[in-house]
């Protein structure tokens, strides 16, 4: 994963930006952005948070359902839309470290900004 890859190949890099390939990003904009926020946090995830209580899909029609055996609980944690998302290089570190000690969950976005951020 992308996690990996900075842990193993540019474990100094300043920040790593996650974008899907349909989506048109202002690197200047976004790198403005981080800039900001790092001078307040060491550590975090900026993008589209969903702050709304959302949960996994149960309706088995649906491309997004999710069993119970896949993800137990009603809810996720809040956590970082998946079109585009950034966070310092050591966060990215951090978020790969966390990962090799948590359960798998196929929604990368929900997996890395929710869940193993919140750890």
């Amino acid at each position: 994963s992308i996690l990996k890859w900075v842990s193993d190949y540019c474990p100094d890099v300043k920040y790593v930006i996650k974008k899907d390939d349909d989506i048109k990003l202002n690197i200047t904009e976004a790198w403005n952005s981080l800039n900001d926020k790092s001078e307040n946090y060491n550590h975090f995830v900026m993008g589209n948070s969903k702050y709304l209580v959302e949960g996994p899909i149960r309706d088995e029609v649906s491309k997004y359902y999710t069993s119970v055996s896949e993800y137990g609980d009603v809810f996720f944690p809040i956590f970082v839309h998946g079109p585009a998302y950034g966070f310092p290089g050591q966060t990215a570190i951090m978020l790969y470290h966390t990962s090799l000690r948590t359960k798998l969950f196929w929604l990368e976005d929900v997996y890395i900004t929710g869940i193993c951020a919140h750890r």
